[in-house]
Formats: structure tokens, C-alpha cells, sequence
């Protein structure tokens, strides 16, 4: 291009495009699919793509009054999903009949990209309280009559049967029938950035017969549950197969059993819309303990083995004996090393996770001989995050300080050279750079050191917003460190790895990931305590998280 001065002095410049992505515009108006007298479920199908530039990362649903006149600048926010094309969000509680607007945004990524909003649902009203009394009373006098009318035919069976002559009855041996009867519960999930609450509701619609409280006033009960019956006719035959049966229930409880078909199973991925109910329900830690036993059947293949880690030469670089990783998962150490016995053995594991294009390192904490260790397999695996979970001032010695917190230190080939030292609340920052004696580069390392561990009755909030400040990301390799580089590590990684599940699927599936974990490093997750500790951080994180919000 040519540019023409007003003294006819001319130049060239050359000609530069810039792109600009066009905000989305939603053009589909919300609707209403559910009204009681203190709550609407408003509904809208996805950005139809006409006008805009994709992606749409997330909906964002603005609620007022209608008499009122101005938006209010909270909203309900919805993480947009490929796998969707309709979304549903139940306001409450909301104010009997009241008229409320609904408007929706459609917003894209990167900052500022808050399209403009689409139609508005105008004069949605939530019934009035007299409707819904009306509703509940009709209800009531519905099951008092099937009640009344259950309990005249059970009389009238009694009577018959005390009448009838003994006739032998065989026991039912088919356990495949199910019952459906199993009172509801509810779920409350506060949107803190809202002012609203998102409410989940759900009905279990199956139980195991053999879970069924007692209720036909039969004294064969074990616990409170049923047991079938048999006539004292049958004999000392029909006596000793009750004691065994009664001996049978005390040593293996019935109460839950965790099938495949089970409403909340946790051998399959669970909606993050139904785990939080789940974890409100009266058998979850049961249900979560049955499928921790699952896991401690799964052991390593009869092909694998250990041998480097249990060589006579590398047992002293063991923090613990029976800690010791697998030959076909560790990480081979490539740098020279000038520490005596040194040669390409660590005590860690590479974790495979399904999804995740990063290498993950479990490891122990340094011992004072693999010190230079440590620091080669962070340089030879380009490490730049490592997240330490364990306290460095222990009185016995059992983590020492391998890190400078000023100038430079030299172990062996390895140089570490402080850059930044940030404390925050929960945690502290620790950025160096990380150089060999044989090598010009060096890489710059990030490493997050966690303030204290909860015990036992701590809140797990701080330690959530931990995991979710450092988690994996786009810093390359992560080294994950513990005492054992195996329990504290394990649950960080379990975490992690399903947080990453919920963002990329909406779904749970702590038994899946654990598993798989399980594969490359058979020590992590080996207490029911650490295992239960998954399901809780993740309840915390769709519970607590302000960034985080229900999809019904």
C-alpha cells in the first residue's frame, strides 16, 4: 500500500489483517418446565451458531422480579457442554406467587466475551401456596385409604392362614427380584455468586429384597431385616437351615451389595448432578467401603516386577521396604550422578491418566543419599511443577530441606538456584532454576508446598482450593511428592485427575481412576481412610467451590 503525503512525499507500508472474533448472540428465549409455589425450572437449548464466533464456553441465566426494573449483576452461571443441547436449572427458593424474568448470555472464551442477551422470559409465576396445600392433603388421604385398606387384607390373610391347616412351604431361592420401596431424600446445593440455590432432587427407585425392613410381624429378624419363613413342622431339617441362614447374615451383611445395576453404583461414572446426593445419603460410606475392598483385589500382573527397587545395591534409596516401585513404571534416572552407589534407580512411578497429555511422577520424599537424585529426575524429566505434600521439619528427620531458600546450592552434579519465594495462606512458592554440571540448560521449576495436611475433624475446604490452584495444567511434567510417595501423593492425584474427568465429561468415577492409578503404583490409595478422603474432597469441591455450578 502507498501512502501520499500533503508535500507529495510518498511510502510503502505494508498491509496488516487482524482478526476479531464477533461476540455470540443468543437467540432462543428460556422457558419454564416445572412451577411449584417456591421454585421454576428454566430451561434453554444451546447457541445455535448463526451469529458469532464459537467457542461458547458457558451460559450465564439472569433472574429479577418482574415489577422490578433493573438487572441485577448476579447471575447463575453454567458450564457449556458438547455432549448437551438442552440445559435446565431449578431457581429456589423463590417467593409464592411471585412473577420473575429469565434472560440468558451466551459468553466464549477469553476475557470480555459476554455476547449480548437474548429474548426475555417474561411473567414466569410460581403457584400460590393454597394449590400446593390442595395437592398434599389429596396425597395424604390417597395413602391413609391404601393404607387402612393394606392392613384390613393383611387381617383377613392372618385369619385364613391361622385357620388353614400346616402345609410345607419351599423357600425362595431366586434373589434376582427386586422392590421398589424406599422413601426419598433431597440434595441443596447453594450458587454462592447468585443468591439463588440450584436444588437437585431424586427418588432411588430400587433395594435389594434383602434389605427390606420387617414389617409383616414376622420374629424371624435379624437386625431389623426380614428373613423368610418356615414352619416348626418341617422339622430339625427346617430348624438347623434357619441357623445357618441367621449365622450366614451375621458374618456377611446384606445391607448393600453394590451391583452393577444399583441407582448409585460406583463401579460406573456417576453425574456430578447426583454425586453430591449420593454423598448426603445414609449408605454412602458403606457403599464407598464395599468398592474399596473391590480395589484391593487388584494386583499387578504376574509379568511385572520389582527387582531394581529390592537389589541389594538401592535398597538404602527405600524409604520404606515394602514401598517399591514397579520395573516397568519407574522413571530411569539418564544424567550423570557423583553421589556414591548412584545409577539410573529412583523411588517413584510414572502414572498413566486417561485423558491427561502430561507425564505425572509419584515420588517419596528425598532421603539425605537421594538428594542429587531427586534433583536429576527433575532435570532429566523436565519436571517444571512439583508439588510437595508433606512437612520439611520433622524432628525425626524423616523429610529434610533439599531446596535453598536463598542464593545457590550445589549436590553433587545438580545446581539450585533460588528465584522467588511467595507465601500465601494455604500454601507457599518456591520458583528456581535447575542445572547440570554436564549440560548448558537449565529449566525453571515451580514448586507448591502445602502448608499443613488436615487430620482427622479438619475442614478439607482449604486443602480443595489447593489442589484446584495447582493442579495439572499446561507447566509440562508435575512430580508429586510425599513421606511414601504413595497415600498423601495418591489422594492429590486421584483428585486431580477427577476434577479434570468432570470439567472434560460432567461425570465421577473415583473407582475407575483409582484403579488405573493402582496399575502403576500399587501403593497408592491402600487405606479405606485415603479412599473415603477422595469421595469427601470432591463432594467439598461441587459443594464449596464459588466456580463451580450444578448441572441438572
Amino acid at each position: 500500500m502507498t501512502l501520499e503525503t500533503a508535500a507529495e512525499e510518498r511510502c510503502r507500508s505494508e498491509i496488516i489483517y487482524y482478526f476479531v472474533p464477533k461476540l455470540p448472540e443468543y437467540q432462543a428465549a428460556p422457558a419454564v418446565s416445572y412451577v411449584s409455589s417456591d421454585s421454576l425450572t428454566i430451561t434453554w437449548p444451546v447457541w445455535d451458531g448463526v451469529i458469532g464466533t464459537p467457542p461458547v464456553v458457558k451460559y450465564r441465566l439472569f433472574t429479577k422480579e418482574s415489577k422490578g426494573e433493573d438487572w441485577p449483576c448476579t447471575f447463575i452461571r453454567v458450564i457449556a457442554s458438547n455432549d448437551q443441547n438442552k440445559y435446565a436449572v431449578i431457581i429456589t427458593p423463590l417467593e409464592p406467587d411471585t412473577e420473575y424474568d429469565f434472560m440468558v448470555v451466551a459468553v466464549r472464551e477469553g476475557q470480555n466475551g459476554d455476547g449480548p442477551p437474548g429474548p426475555i422470559l417474561k411473567r414466569a409465576k410460581t403457584n400460590t401456596l393454597g394449590s400446593v396445600g390442595l395437592i398434599v392433603g389429596a396425597t395424604i388421604g390417597t395413602v391413609s385409604f391404601a393404607i387402612i385398606t393394606l392392613l384390613a387384607v393383611y387381617g383377613i390373610w392372618k385369619y385364613q392362614r391361622s385357620t388353614a391347616k400346616p402345609k410345607n412351604v419351599k423357600r425362595q431361592t431366586d434373589e434376582s427380584k427386586e422392590v421398589t420401596s424406599e422413601a426419598p431424600f433431597d440434595y441443596e446445593n447453594v450458587i454462592k455468586d447468585s443468591g439463588h440455590t440450584n436444588v437437585v432432587r431424586y427418588v432411588p427407585s430400587k433395594v435389594r429384597e434383602e434389605c427390606t425392613p420387617s414389617a409383616t410381624g414376622n420374629d424371624n429378624t435379624i437386625d431389623g431385616y426380614e428373613i423368610p419363613s418356615i414352619h416348626i413342622s418341617e422339622g430339625v431339617q427346617a430348624k438347623q437351615k434357619i441357623n445357618k441362614d441367621v449365622q450366614k447374615s451375621k458374618e456377611k451383611p446384606t445391607t448393600y451389595q453394590n451391583n452393577s445395576d444399583d441407582e448409585f453404583s460406583l463401579r460406573r461414572p456417576m453425574a456430578i448432578s447426583r454425586f453430591p446426593l449420593f454423598m448426603r445419603s445414609s449408605t454412602a460410606k458403606e457403599m464407598i467401603s464395599a468398592t474399596f475392598k473391590r480395589l484391593e483385589e487388584v494386583s499387578p500382573s504376574t509379568n511385572v516386577s520389582s527387582f531394581s527397587g529390592a537389589s541389594p545395591g538401592n535398597l538404602h534409596k527405600n524409604r520404606f521396604g515394602d514401598i517399591v516401585p514397579l520395573d516397568n513404571h519407574r522413571p530411569m534416572l539418564k544424567s550423570m550422578c557423583l553421589t556414591q552407589g548412584g545409577n539410573d534407580y529412583i523411588n517413584a512411578s510414572i502414572v498413566n491418566i486417561s485423558g491427561l497429555n502430561q507425564t505425572l511422577i509419584m515420588t517419596q520424599a528425598p532421603l539425605p543419599t537421594t538428594v542429587e537424585d531427586f534433583w536429576r529426575l527433575v532435570f532429566d524429566y523436565h519436571c517444571q511443577t512439583i508439588i510437595m505434600l508433606n512437612e520439611s521439619d520433622s524432628e525425626n528427620h524423616d523429610a529434610i530441606k533439599y531446596w535453598p531458600e536463598v542464593n545457590d546450592i550445589e549436590i553433587g552434579t545438580m545446581t539450585i538456584s533460588t528465584c522467588l519465594i511467595e507465601k500465601k495462606q494455604l500454601y507457599t512458592v518456591h520458583e528456581c532454576t535447575v542445572a547440570h554440571l554436564s549440560y548448558r540448560e537449565s529449566i525453571k521449576v515451580k514448586r507448591f508446598i502445602l502448608n499443613n495436611w488436615p487430620k482427622s475433624g479438619d475442614s478439607l475446604i482449604p486443602l480443595i482450593h489447593f489442589i484446584t490452584a495447582t493442579g495439572f495444567g499446561d507447566r509440562g511434567a508435575t512430580l508429586v511428592h510425599c513421606i511414601d510417595g504413595a497415600s498423601r501423593s495418591g489422594v492429590y492425584v486421584t483428585v486431580c485427575s477427577e476434577i479434570n474427568r468432570i470439567k472434560k465429561r460432567q461425570t465421577i468415577h473415583v473407582f475407575d481412576t483409582v484403579k488405573n492409578i493402582k496399575v502403576s503404583n500399587p501403593n497408592a490409595i491402600i487405606t479405606k481412610e485415603d479412599y473415603m478422603m477422595c469421595h469427601q474432597l470432591l463432594n467439598c469441591y461441587l459443594t464449596e467451590m464459588q466456580d463451580y455450578d450444578v448441572i441438572v
